[in-house]
């Protein structure tokens, strides 16, 4: 009934949006959202999906630990399909294998992976950045060069928390050392999966491609090849575009009143009214802005990020200008405290997900995705605070 209701929430609702979209002359959110969901499906019925996790588990041989390639691949793996639930399923296996065999606990396993898939939403190409774009108003591709420093450096705050506490416990047994002959042989396994991720990165960031276009573009690259190699049949498509619609029906609603709910909290100046409430509770610029991370990684526990988007943003914005954030630097922020919320004890959407793949208990995933949790808000702090981090790619 679920995935009837969605399928009929995107067709009902698929005009409405463009309409809306054209009113405000931001008609880009089924154009840039479609295709990069449908290129989600048509990844994962290629067998691109299995290509990124094999070439880049080989790829990380040369890391000399397991830990760290989990940590990557799984991180990379959900910035490209985006799908939390389908990327878990693929990586799952890899959670109670490798690392378990390599000396990891099964609940500190879950919960390194589990912190890796965070950066999902963190580094482009990510959905995130596109909804928050059209919210606010804000070119999707320079939001996605804004993300490159801050994605990268959450993900190197995982890989370090994992370097000292497999320092201190001496968890991994894995004895290999760097290999240039792996390295070259990794590449080469993944090179079709890693075309599909120049196409897309590196069209946006050239300017040859719009995020609309660098998706279709990687749909119909996807398409070729998984008929080239024999893993896409014509028999696919029909399970791909239901499910790109289910996907679709569940979020093009919630945009599509999104700009009718951010005009109506800006008639009845409810951003004004709680700028107000806040300044007059302190105007110290430091405890505004924590207070503001507070609410999004306490938000980001409870609800998805495309709701918290749609009703934070508009409202969390006007304070953030107040003691002067910039727009995109807000985002940045706004949307790292989201993926940090994540994994936050006890509540974190991923703590729940990753427990129902593997059995473990949330409990036990929690306690050890505590470092982790630290690990990423200082980062995200440290983003708050210098605001060149993200803006100095944009220069």
């Amino acid at each position: 009934d679920l995935d009837n209701v969605s399928i009929a929430g995107f067709t009902t609702f698929a005009q409405s949006i463009n309409v809306l979209g054209s009113m405000t002359g931001q008609s880009v959110v089924l154009n840039a959202g479609s295709p990069t969901i449908f290129l989600n499906d048509t990844d994962t019925n290629s067998d691109f999906s299995i290509q990124c996790n094999g070439g880049l588990l080989k790829f990380m041989d040369t890391t000399n630990s397991y830990a760290l390639r989990l940590s990557i691949n799984s991180s990379g793996n959900v910035a490209i399909a985006q799908d939390l639930e389908d990327n878990w399923a693929v990586v799952a296996e890899a959670i109670q294998t490798i690392l378990r065999r390599e000396g990891y606990p099964k609940p500190y396993a879950c919960a390194l992976v589990a912190s890796g898939a965070c950066t999902g939403i963190l580094i482009p190409p990510s959905i995130a950045y596109i909804i928050i774009g059209l919210v606010l108003g804000i070119s999707s591709s320079t939001l996605f060069l804004a993300a490159m420093i801050p994605g990268v450096l959450i993900l190197l705050s995982i890989m370090l928390t994992n370097i000292v506490l497999n320092r201190i416990h001496n968890y991994e047994r894995n004895e290999l050392g760097f290999s240039f002959k792996r390295w070259i042989t990794a590449v080469i396994r993944g090179r079709h999966a890693l075309l599909v991720v120049v196409i897309i990165l590196g069209g946006i960031y050239s300017g040859v491609f719009t995020p609309t276009e660098a998706a279709a573009v990687a749909v119909v690259t996807s398409i070729i090849i998984g008929f080239w190699k024999k893993t896409l049949q014509l028999s696919d498509f029909p399970k791909m575009l239901a499910s790109s619609a289910k996907v679709n029906g569940a979020i093009v609603p919630i945009i599509a009143m999104s700009l009718p709910l951010a005009q109506t909290l800006a008639i009845l100046e409810v951003p004004q009214a709680f700028v107000q409430v806040m300044t007059s509770f302190t105007d110290d610029p430091v405890i505004l802005t924590l207070i503001i991370i507070g609410i999004l990684m306490v938000a980001g526990c409870v609800m998805e990020t495309t709701p918290n988007i749609v009703i934070l943003s508009p409202i969390l914005l006007p304070l953030a200008q107040e003691i002067g954030f910039d727009d995109i630097h807000f985002c940045i922020v706004m949307v790292t405290s989201l993926g940090v919320g994540f994994i936050t004890p006890p509540l974190g959407l991923n703590l729940f997900v990753v427990s129902g793949l593997t059995g473990t208990s949330v409990i036990h995933i929690a306690g050890r995705a505590v470092p982790y949790v630290l690990a990423m808000l200082s980062v995200v702090i440290l983003l708050a605070f210098v605001p060149e981090l993200s803006l100095w790619a944009l220069n």
